[in-house]
């Protein structure tokens, strides 16, 4: 928990620019300027959070994460969610990015009562991800992705069948995700504005920045 400011530097795999300038209950204005301004000397993109310790990037990827298992809960497959975001210019979608993170990892992801995170699953079955060349995909040696068929029959052991939903309703319903929960940070005060929001999908999440991120999407939609 943080009472005065604290600094959230993002990994540096993941966004190397992004740090949050969080300010708790006891944040001074000219500290808050200060550190800022420490921040921009650093080279680093300062966006201020009112937080008592969460993250906005932590949010929107926990938020990602549980709305792509819900379509996986829909009898999607990772692998046409993940080719959803690329063909819209995401490079890395969901179930790769976790793959290249470590399902391990994200194990204490929680979603709602009787849903499950299937990073955690896919790591109890013995695929941590791409560090153990299997997760989500099968990982070859030159670290390429390849659907598994022993993921597709270990998700539809509890999952009903499905028809394949369109590319565009499978990213409609992930940016629209990322939106509510943006919706929520600035109903909060959480977040200072959308473009605060977009800026941090488009470092932590890799979103195209052609694309402006979900808050600018959900208003072109």
């Amino acid at each position: 928990r943080v009472d005065g400011i604290g600094l959230r530097f993002a990994p540096t795999p993941v966004a190397p620019r992004l740090v949050e300038v969080i300010a708790g209950p006891g944040a001074r204005a000219d500290r808050l300027a200060e550190v800022e301004a420490l921040a921009l000397r650093l080279g680093k993109l300062a966006l201020r959070v009112q937080s008592g310790g969460e993250s906005l990037g932590g949010r929107l990827f926990d938020v990602l994460c549980r709305a792509a298992d819900a379509l996986v809960d829909l009898g999607q497959s990772p692998e046409a969610i993940d080719a959803a975001c690329r063909v819209w210019g995401w490079r890395r979608g969901p179930f790769v990015r976790r793959d290249q993170m470590g399902l391990d990892r994200l194990g204490a992801q929680q979603r709602g009562p009787g849903a499950a995170n299937w990073a955690s699953v896919l790591a109890g079955a013995g695929r941590p991800g791409r560090s153990g060349d299997a997760g989500f995909y099968d990982w070859d040696a030159a670290g390429k992705p390849h659907a598994s068929s022993a993921v597709e029959a270990l998700l539809n052991e509890t999952r009903p069948a499905a028809d394949p939903m369109p590319a565009a309703r499978l990213r409609a319903l992930l940016l629209a995700a990322l939106a509510n929960e943006g919706a929520r940070m600035l109903e909060t005060g959480m977040a200072r504005c959308a473009s605060d929001i977009d800026l941090v999908a488009l470092q932590v999440l890799d979103l195209p920045r052609w694309r402006g991120g979900p808050m600018h999407a959900a208003s072109e939609l």
